[in-house]
């Protein structure tokens, strides 16, 4: 006989299998295909870092998007090593992760991309492709519209930056380099 307490309750009696972390830690690859709604735990590399979440990456490419909303408080930075926990959600066609905890487990080397150029693809068919997050490069001016900013390409192409961290005004009408992640299309 076995006498065990966790978060969940007490048990006596005759154990065979008892957990304290019903979150098992799952690859990258293999979250991406789990329905919306399932709770999950991954152990990633930060790779970018946005004013309402996260991009991880995993050694083969895949990236995820954690959402942390409004307010959180930025306790990861590029190139940490996270344990995260989240709800498998889909938002404009991609796959993202609804935050509920992380902690961060050391820092890592953050894998090695090579950038798409948006400013040598059509970025309505780029959008209609359906890609994955992936690492991109552009060239613009720097316009704010509607309550975002946006980099204005040419040919009324517009890749819009998606939660930034600091204030970019000073900036607006200027030509800018951006180096960052692409998510998601929306219209």
């Amino acid at each position: 006989r076995a006498y065990a307490a966790n978060s969940v309750g007490i048990s006596y009696g005759e154990i065979k299998e008892f957990t304290t972390d019903p979150l098992h830690v799952s690859p990258l690859a293999t979250a991406l295909s789990y329905p919306d709604a399932t709770p999950v735990c991954l152990v990633e590399t930060v790779v970018a870092v946005t004013g309402q979440g996260f991009l991880l990456s995993d050694a083969y490419g895949n990236m995820l998007y954690v959402d942390a909303g409004y307010g959180w408080d930025r306790n990861v930075k590029i190139s940490d090593k996270v344990r995260v926990e989240g709800e498998m959600d889909t938002y404009c066609g991609n796959r993202k992760l609804t935050f509920w905890n992380s902690s961060v487990n050391g820092t890592t080397t953050v894998p090695d991309m090579e950038s798409v150029d948006l400013n040598n693809v059509n970025l309505a068919e780029f959008a209609k492709a359906g890609h994955a997050p992936c690492k991109v490069e552009v060239i613009g001016t720097l316009i704010y519209n509607n309550g975002n900013y946006k980099v204005e390409i040419g040919n009324n192409s517009i890749a819009a930056l998606v939660y930034p961290i600091s204030d970019m005004t000073k900036f607006i009408g200027k030509t800018v380099l951006v180096n960052g992640y692409y998510l998601w299309t929306s219209n």
